[in-house]
């Protein structure tokens, strides 16, 4: 990318969030001559610079860096809605949006900020209903039986699992549609 390219870029998306070049530096950390010389394209940020800037303006740094990623909205829907496929299996929840986020991460804008929430959320959310199958098992080996206590523990926990799961891949399919920030919680960030 070249630096009038970068320079724009971070023009663009300071003005579009509603930041001062004062503001841009307080929340960065960095001078405001900095960001006056980047932003006239006097100097290329780079390493911690780049990453402090991205950071504040809620992008990646190759989302800073790379104007060829398309802007697909539609994109975003799809990861977030890929999650659902849990309903036929629970590991499908976490494999669908695998592959769309290993195909689609370089190629589309937030899809890998928003792939790594997804899929560390998924990650808890299958270890969550595999505990409950385990606790389910145990219980039902060491009484030798099905007991009533068992079957309710059961029907209650994927109940309230799938339902959490249904409405957080909805409520953050319409959030990215607007184009808003996604929220997935809790996570274990195993992926960053």
């Amino acid at each position: 990318m070249s630096k009038e390219g970068l320079s724009k870029r971070i023009v663009e998306q300071r003005v579009k969030q509603g930041f001062s070049q004062e503001a841009l530096a307080d929340l960065s950390g960095l001078s405001l001559r900095t960001i006056q010389r980047v932003e006239k394209g006097e100097s290329i940020p780079r390493g911690r610079t780049l990453k402090k800037l991205a950071h504040v303006l809620n992008l990646s740094a190759e989302e800073l860096i790379d104007l060829d990623l398309s802007d697909d909205p539609n994109m975003l829907v799809l990861l977030n809605l890929s999650q659902l496929s849990c309903l036929l299996f629970p590991l499908l929840g976490l494999i669908a949006p695998l592959l769309i986020w290993i195909v689609q991460r370089n190629r589309t804008q937030y899809v890998n900020d928003l792939g790594v929430c997804v899929l560390n959320f998924q990650l808890l959310w299958n270890l969550l209903v595999f505990a409950v199958y385990g606790v389910c098992l145990m219980a039902i080996l060491v009484s030798n039986a099905v007991s009533t206590v068992t079957f309710h523990f059961f029907v209650a926990s994927m109940a309230v699992l799938y339902l959490y799961v249904l409405t957080i891949a909805v409520y953050n399919s319409v959030l990215s549609h607007q184009r808003k920030r996604c929220w997935y919680k809790p996570v274990i960030p195993l992926l960053r």
